[in-house]
């Protein structure tokens, strides 16, 4: 994809997102470039981070053409391949061409990975650490890069999506994370797998099968099912075979129903296993209809606890949350939750969404940031396919 500097931003000045281990050591920050607008509007950092063995990854941000009222809300579109490889479609040039991210006003945020994400942190190697990745270093950085405002204050809203393994990872992010994210919508997913799998690269994430026992989606399910009583915040569907993965899809479905849990399910037609086979407008929809932004003169920022991403539980291995010393999201209290299609939908839930992490930005870098949303927002560049 041909890249072009955007003007002003294009000096070099880092992002330093900082964390600390599990126990209490810091590890080196992960640094975020300055970005490079693509010919589409496409925003393109670089992202170098000690949970990724190779360094840089691409880190894509695309903005609406006008700032929303109310929230923020950032959708999480999850890669199902390492890097920025699109040999099942790039998600990134499906949702713009949906027009999603203007009609919802959305941000889309897409992260790569240097190798097959399964979203997982491997037991030993420090360098395969992905859901660390994306909770300590993403999440916070994209953030602090897009804050608040008055138009759009308080906490922001987060939105899973994914695919295949990409759709099990954001089901593996709600379940063990639930109170950092509002929504997830999965489809052709293997869903409905308890032991590490031969030939899809789980092992080089996972490490070990007791590692990954903290992942499988069936053990995850009875685990959290109380989380998932009230309001639908998980959307399933699709499919491309009956082996891979419907069966999958219906087993976590009828799993889903017997604990009681709430979610939007549905199967069918049959599609080809990509981003652009038709699924991905749907989903994004459920999302955007259970998460509404909640507006600055109804009622406040949606509901929020004080923890950080990666909040796991104690025997995770993601890193524990810090302090919030960044003004990330803010604020507390609790938001409304918007209709959704589910039938097993009910009136009363409350989504919670967390500060951020630890994340510090130089002062010019914040100045930075607050151009590039006023310019991204304002007068966005014309929309342009690239030539060759």
């Amino acid at each position: 994809m041909e890249v072009q500097t955007a003007g002003r931003l294009s000096r070099s000045i880092s992002v330093l997102v900082a964390t600390l281990g599990a126990v209490g050591v810091a590890r080196a920050a992960a640094d975020v470039g300055p970005p490079k607008q693509d010919l589409n509007g496409v925003l393109h950092y670089a992202v170098t981070s000690s949970y990724q063995a190779s360094a840089p990854n691409d880190l894509r941000v695309l903005l609406p053409k006008q700032a929303g009222v109310g929230q923020r809300r950032f959708l999480y579109v999850l890669p199902v391949e390492p890097g920025t490889q699109a040999a099942f479609g790039d998600p990134v040039d499906t949702v713009r061409a949906l027009g999603v991210v203007d009609a919802f006003q959305l941000i889309l945020v897409v992260p790569a990975f240097s190798i097959t994400p399964w979203y997982g942190d491997h037991p030993t190697d420090p360098a395969v650490r992905q859901e660390s990745y994306f909770l300590n270093d993403i999440v916070p950085a994209v953030e602090l890069l897009y804050p608040e405002s008055p138009g759009q204050p308080g906490a922001p809203r987060r939105l899973l999506l994914g695919f295949s393994k990409s759709g099990t990872g954001a089901m593996s992010l709600i379940l063990r994370h639930g109170k950092s994210f509002d929504a997830a919508a999965a489809w052709d997913a293997p869903l409905n797998q308890p032991q590490l799998l031969s030939g899809l690269l789980m092992a080089a994430v996972f490490g070990t099968q007791a590692n990954y026992d903290l992942y499988a989606i069936p053990k995850l399910l009875p685990l959290h099912a109380a989380e998932h009583t009230g309001a639908a915040r998980l959307w399933l569907g699709g499919y491309s075979s009956q082996g891979a993965w419907r069966n999958d899809m219906i087993a976590a479905h009828d799993t889903m129903a017997a604990l009681g849990m709430s979610h939007a399910w549905v199967d069918g037609p049959q599609r080809a296993h990509r981003w652009d086979s038709g699924w991905l407008e749907a989903a994004v929809t459920f999302l955007h209809q259970v998460a509404p932004p909640t507006a600055p003169d109804a009622g406040g920022a949606a509901g929020t606890d004080s923890g950080a991403p990666g909040d796991a539980a104690p025997d995770s291995p993601v890193d524990a949350p810090l302090s919030q010393d960044s003004g990330i999201g803010g604020g507390s209290g609790s938001g409304g939750s918007g209709g959704s299609a589910a039938p097993t939908d009910s009136d009363g839930c409350t989504c919670h969404v967390p500060g951020g992490g630890r994340v510090s930005l130089t002062g010019t870098w914040v100045a930075l940031a607050g151009a590039l949303m006023l310019e991204g927002r304002r007068r966005r560049h014309p929309r342009r396919e690239p030539v060759g």
